[in-house]
């Protein structure tokens, strides 16, 4: 339960993707920084938000 709340309140985007690269586990941070909604970050891929290179840079600040 505790590890849940560190995910929940973390100050990074973090997402949790199967295998298949299948996002199954968004926190608040990622939902701000991608503009999604949690449901909709949890029905796309990895993929789906754009090559890893290409994500880093548009998060950056």
């Amino acid at each position: 339960m505790l590890h849940r709340i560190f995910f929940e309140q973390s100050p990074d985007i973090l997402l949790v993707a199967a295998a298949g690269g299948r996002i199954v586990q968004a926190n608040s941070k990622a939902v701000g920084a991608y503009g999604y909604s949690r449901e909709e970050l949890l029905s796309l891929r990895l993929d789906d938000l754009g090559p890893v290179g290409q994500i880093a840079a548009r998060l950056a600040v």
